[in-house]
């Protein structure tokens, strides 16, 4: 057992340092890499292994059939929805409501800071404001990660 939770911290260790990566290249270039999507999957169901279940799965593919249509409308980009697709992997079904609705107010939250902070930089100009939403996926997902493997 004590090998298991070794290997299961430095999964956690390894998936904040990407995590961190993600939450970077967001900010800096509004791009979430494709190849950091495929390397928080894979240490998600390293982390979840013993215990997926088909709840787990099918909250991930409604997080993929409304990105769909979130993209389509253009409110986000597909590698936000990616991500949090890969992450609903990794969020126990009891914690998943808790994580997306904290998402949610971290990402509104944002959306007003910068919102703010245009408008006060540049009153004059009119410019469109993206917000790097990896910032809120990534710290609510956090928090249900962290939640799934508590419970």
């Amino acid at each position: 057992m004590q090998l298991d939770l070794t290997q299961q911290g430095l999964y956690l260790v390894v998936l904040v340092l990407v995590f961190f990566k993600i939450i970077v290249s967001d900010i800096r270039y509004r791009l979430i890499k494709n190849y950091d999507v495929l390397i928080v999957l894979i240490l998600v169901l390293l982390i979840r292994r013993n215990d997926m279940e088909t709840a787990i799965l099918m909250q991930s593919a409604y997080v993929l059939v409304a990105g769909f249509i979130i993209v389509s409308l253009g409110i986000c980009g597909a590698g936000d929805v990616k991500l949090f697709a890969v992450i609903a992997l990794g969020i126990d079904p009891t914690w998943f409501l808790l994580t997306l609705n904290l998402m949610l107010w971290l990402g509104g939250a944002l959306a007003v800071v910068m919102w703010l902070r245009n408008r006060l930089k540049q009153p004059e100009r009119r410019t469109v404001v993206t917000i790097p939403y990896a910032v809120p996926i990534v710290v609510s997902s956090s928090v249900g990660i962290g939640l799934s493997m508590l419970t």
